[in-house]
């Protein structure tokens, strides 16, 4: 196997495709990279036998053939090169020889049949999402996957594809993200699936890499791929009946305000300064026409601000939240201002963008915290 390649083309397609590689795999296989040339392609793969990623750039003067290459060897030998062409020829026993202008390294490399091969969807159903349209719905809702591994079905976003549009769902307990598309989908029957956190942010690396409008998705019971320009990404999907989140979300909502989203932002950033040290608890007061924020720690000092709002239901409501999981939210919205609404003290907040968006919803909802001042 030999090829010759633009270095930065090479380093882009590395760093691209090494991030498939776990740092906490026992299985010394996994730390390579495949590289495989075809024609004047180079296909350079990895996977840690959850996901796997694939990326192909066109090469010069190839010669077709695969090796395995030590992952962080190839990256950190890359990184270092002149900004050249770098040609890379696989020699006897899986000696690799690395040459670039007046640099040559002579590497060991590994039999390409060692590595595990990505499996291939077949006879699954194919969807294709516009770009903007999968980016968006994971931004909104991979904030609110748990981490807790114990909770092993919230590990990932449950994605919902109908023909009358793609939603997707997230929680870890304390907050919930539901956003919903209004696109159409020529499909014969829904989609339903658990993406594990890890794909989704690959995928949301892959999609800010590209230029193409339409992500073509493959779904079997088992496995999702997600073919983009030169990219294929492959995920094992999370097993298992995802909770009913719906009865999580409030029905009946007693206070409605509408507030500014960067004051309502910025506010909560200077409370978070004081919040920070005492568990990022804040309290908010609705009144008539302001919304009071306060976060005080004893060790530190407190804080308060006054937002003016407009109150659609003029009820006096207290309630404490977590500052932190809130920011997470209202960065994400696009709208230039955004809905919260209230019951009581003791039941869930919500969120949502405001005016509503004509091709989406998004919803966010808030567990409260038990203080001495709403228990």
């Amino acid at each position: 196997m030999e090829f010759t390649c633009q270095k930065s083309v090479l380093q882009k397609a590395i760093h691209s495709v090494e991030k498939g590689i776990s740092s906490r795999s026992t299985l010394l296989v996994l730390a390579n990279l495949l590289f495989e040339i075809n024609d004047d392609v180079l296909k350079i793969a990895s996977t840690d036998l959850e996901i796997g990623i694939e990326k192909k750039i066109q090469v010069k003067k190839a010669v077709s053939g695969s090796i395995l290459i030590h992952s962080k060897t190839i990256s950190s030998i890359v990184n270092k090169l002149p900004d050249a062409d770098v040609t890379i020829k696989v020699l006897d026993n899986s000696a690799i020889e690395i040459k670039c202008e007046r640099s040559c390294f002579n590497i060991h490399g590994l039999p390409a049949e060692e590595f595990p091969r990505l499996p291939k969807i077949e006879n699954g159903v194919e969807i294709v999402i516009k770009k903007d349209a999968l980016n968006t719905l994971i931004q909104s809702t991979i904030i609110s996957v748990s981490i807790d591994e114990s909770k092993h079905i919230l590990n990932g976003v449950l994605i919902d594809i109908k023909k009358s549009g793609a939603g997707g769902v997230s929680t870890d307990g304390y907050r919930l993200s539901l956003y919903q598309d209004k696109h159409t989908y020529a499909i014969e029957k829904d989609v339903k699936m658990i993406i594990p956190t890890k794909a989704l942010n690959e995928l949301i690396n892959i999609l800010s890499d590209g230029h193409a409008e339409t992500v073509s998705v493959l779904y079997s019971e088992s496995q999702a791929a997600f073919q983009y320009e030169d990219f294929y990404l492959t995920t094992r999907l999370i097993k298992g009946q995802y909770p009913d989140y719906q009865q999580v979300i409030p029905k009946e909502l007693k206070t409605t305000l509408i507030i500014d989203r960067d004051a309502l932002i910025a506010s909560m950033e200077r409370c978070a300064i004081i919040a920070s040290s005492s568990a990022n608890i804040i309290k908010l007061e609705t009144a008539e026409n302001q919304l009071l924020i306060q976060a005080t720690t004893p060790d530190v000092g407190n804080v308060n601000e006054l937002l003016p709002v407009e109150n659609k239901d003029k009820e006096a409501i207290k309630i404490s939240l977590n500052v932190r999981l809130i920011l997470e939210a209202l960065r994400i919205m696009d709208t230039k201002q955004v809905q919260f609404s209230l019951i009581d003290s003791l039941k869930p907040a919500i969120f949502k963008p405001y005016p509503e968006n004509k091709t989406s919803d998004f919803l966010y909802v808030v567990m409260p915290i038990r203080t001495t001042d709403n228990k």
